[in-house]
């Protein structure tokens, strides 16, 4: 029986993942966003890295939310309006939702029948919402000027409101703030 013990302990060290490497792989707050590149509904590209971190462009540097989506989403469809309103409230915070996963066309009358003004970014493949965890919809993430994760929160409830509130406010508190010129 000690031998069993032995031979499945070795065997389940070789399957069972690290500890240490479940943490690496966990988006933590204060760590680097992960950057990466995309295409806008509207055609444009966006790059993360000219909104934030070290190599940022000044006229376009800010703080940055990330809202995870599908269409199919329907507690995305309470979240969505919210943060509509609180980009209209802090426009020194740079909004987009990022759908994922989704035929652009689909996406693009889906934005125009929910009315909403976010500019809408294109995960078609879903590798912007894995390096996010974004493994729920809706996922929302606040990144700092300087490129940190400042907030993630998975899912939407009413109740979630003051705390949307209070973490896209720390983003224009923050000492790391710039303001454009």
């Amino acid at each position: 029986m000690t031998y069993i013990s032995c031979v499945l302990a070795i065997l389940l060290s070789l399957v069972t993942p690290d500890t240490h490497q479940i943490m690496a792989d966990t988006l933590a707050i204060s760590a680097s966003a992960p950057s990466f590149y995309v295409s806008a509904l509207d055609g444009s590209d966006f790059f993360l890295s000219r909104k934030v971190g070290a190599k940022a462009r000044p006229n376009e540097k800010s703080p940055v939310v990330l809202v995870f989506f599908t269409t199919s989403c329907i507690p995305c469809r309470q979240e969505i309006p919210f943060l509509d309103s609180l980009r209209i409230e802090y426009p020194q915070i740079a909004f987009y939702l990022v759908n994922v996963g989704e035929e652009p066309q689909i996406v693009k009358e889906y934005i125009q029948r929910m009315n909403y003004k976010m500019p809408v970014l294109l995960d078609r493949y879903g590798q912007v919402a894995k390096r996010y965890q974004a493994s729920i919809t809706p996922t929302l993430v606040g990144i700092n000027v300087i490129g940190q994760i400042a907030f993630l929160k998975r899912g939407f409830q009413v109740s979630d409101k003051e705390l949307i509130q209070t973490n896209i406010k720390k983003l224009t508190d923050d000492n790391l703030f710039i303001e454009k010129n």
